[in-house]
């Protein structure tokens, strides 16, 4: 048993560092400014605005679809390490634990919310990409500029979303990882208490057979 909750703590430990998601504050960077939601201003001319997305529109567009490409490959990996996490540490040592009449329950209570966050954030990414996929087919030439700064913002909401479900699972991997110490100190503690039974009820019955031959 000790040697395998020496595999998962390292295991733990390589997966755990593989987590790492885009920043919520991204945005596309032009040659001219930042276009984010928030330069779109009530005291911007129309006539202005249109100039500035039109001078801009192709970095934009390039540096929107880098970035949304960007999250795609991050997506796809963490994902598969989320899922690894869940189905080959978590899950395996929760039974293995239940098995050895252990008290794994708030492990266990841990694995059922992190289920949940991953159901979570896997919907919520799919919502971001969907809405950023049709984004991408807006044309940022003149007549639509508002109306693309709206779009732009609603999928910079959609994207901090995503990451917000991404850092309530890393809470709880890290919640999981400080009670699993807490499981194998435990587990520790008790060896060290079994042997030392052990060893004391030898010398106990070695005293007693000596006594009984006296």
């Amino acid at each position: 048993m000790k040697r395998l909750l020496f595999l998962f703590a390292i295991l733990f430990v390589i997966m755990t560092g593989l987590f790492v998601f885009y920043k919520p504050n991204s945005y596309a960077q032009t040659k001219n400014s930042t276009l984010r939601p928030g330069n779109l201003r009530k005291n911007v001319k129309q006539d202005d605005l249109d100039q500035k997305v039109s001078f801009d529109c192709t970095i934009l567009r390039d540096n929107l679809k880098t970035i949304h490409e960007n999250d795609g490959v991050t997506r796809v990996n963490i994902g598969q390490n989320y899922e690894s996490l869940l189905t080959k540490l978590m899950i395996p040592l929760n039974t293995k634990l239940t098995q050895e009449l252990y008290d794994n329950s708030e492990l266990v209570g841990i694995t059922s919310k992190y289920n949940d966050a991953l159901n979570e954030f896997k919907d919520d990414y799919k919502t971001y990409e969907d809405k950023f996929k049709l984004f991408l087919r807006k044309d940022c030439n003149q007549g639509e500029t508002t109306a693309y700064y709206k779009g732009l913002q609603e999928v910079k909401k959609l994207r901090i979303k995503t990451f917000e479900s991404n850092q309530k699972l890393r809470d709880l991997v890290n919640d999981y990882y400080s009670n699993f110490k807490k499981v194998k100190q435990a587990i520790i503690n008790k060896d060290k208490q079994d042997k030392q039974d052990k060893q004391q009820g030898a010398i106990q019955e070695s005293e007693d057979s000596e006594a009984n031959h006296e």
